[in-house]
């Protein structure tokens, strides 16, 4: 069986497996030269088809990662949108009316003529949850074949999440928790990234890399800000959100609530924050389903510094992080 597998989002990608077994595997960026390329992969699927040396008549099926895909934008220009208060209470109704919907319906129309465009019809297309995939992506791609994993996922939205826990075994993946995408901590860092003057989904690694070099005084300072806008309470596998607006529409606040609060102060504050929310969340999984073999996936789990501390959790036995989060 053939399957090829799509991911027309930010970091754009085509994969194909042959009888379980990957084949090809390439990223968009690779072949335009546009670093983080966000849109649909037409030369990497282009360029997988010829290396296989196989049609698309010869495909079972075709994956697509996640069933909403935003339509490709720059991520600084959306950013940007989000910057006045009112433009964010404006998306915020939107977001809650049928207009999202026939949003939503038109880019899977727009993906499905793109497929149609390399002859793929529309009956051999299924969509894929988005956390499904990143979840699928490390279990699968995780060491322990025979053994029972807790696979958590997290990341700034998709699908209307952020993250999700599931429980591994026998080749299946059973979700037993979700937390919807307005509760987001990627939500929060990628803002934050913006904020100081970088670009989201690409400089957060210099947000988390600077955090070491503030003051303790400052970095107490900008984390108190940070510690009331999300919280895992006791016991629970979701976040909670203790502010009115989602997370996604936080950034009129970040601007208010940081006001001359320094700029590695605000890194080492959101850092500190970002690792004990995680830490606590997958204390509270591991206690909650006794499986202390844990597989990561998902954008806040490329912070490198935040999955070193859950390593040496002890209640961590061993870790799995799948090293993309695409």
């Amino acid at each position: 069986m053939r399957i090829l597998g799509v991911h027309d989002g930010h970091n754009a990608s085509a994969c194909l497996l042959e009888d379980r077994q990957i084949k090809y595997c390439i990223q968009e960026e690779r072949l335009t030269n546009t670093k983080n390329y966000s849109g649909f992969p037409f030369k990497s699927i282009e360029k997988i088809l010829a290396l296989a040396n196989i049609n698309t008549e010869m495909l079972d099926f075709i994956a697509m990662a996640s069933h909403h895909s935003p339509k490709p934008s720059d991520a600084l220009g959306s950013y940007k949108k989000q910057a006045s208060m009112l433009r964010s209470k404006v998306l915020d109704i939107a977001m809650k009316t049928p207009l999202y919907s026939i949003y939503k319906n038109r880019t899977k129309r727009d993906r499905l003529k793109n497929l149609a465009k390399l002859d793929i019809p529309e009956e051999r297309v299924i969509f894929i949850d988005h956390h499904l995939c990143h979840a699928a992506a490390a279990y699968y791609g995780a060491p322990w074949k025979d053994e029972k994993v807790l696979v958590l996922t997290n990341d700034g939205s998709g699908d209307g999440l952020c993250s999700t826990v599931y429980v591994g075994e026998d080749g299946n993946l059973n979700k037993i928790a979700e937390t919807p995408k307005g509760n987001s901590i990627g939500n929060i860092y990628s803002r934050v990234t913006f904020m100081l003057g970088l670009v989201p989904w690409e400089h957060e690694w210099k947000v988390m890399g600077m955090a070491p070099y503030a003051p303790k005084k400052g970095m107490e300072k900008s984390y108190e800000v940070f510690n009331k806008y999300l919280s895992v309470p006791d016991g629970a596998l979701t976040l909670k959100r203790n502010i009115s607006e989602p997370t996604y529409l936080i950034y009129p606040r970040l601007r208010r609530e940081l006001e001359l609060h320094r700029f590695d102060w605000i890194s080492a504050g959101l850092q500190k924050f970002t690792e004990e929310t995680l830490c606590k969340w997958v204390k509270n999984a591991i206690e909650k389903t006794g499986i202390h073999k844990i597989a990561l996936s998902g954008g806040v789990f490329m912070n490198v510094k935040a999955n070193k501390l859950i390593m040496e959790m002890k209640e961590v036995e061993d870790i799995f992080v799948f090293p993309s989060c695409g």
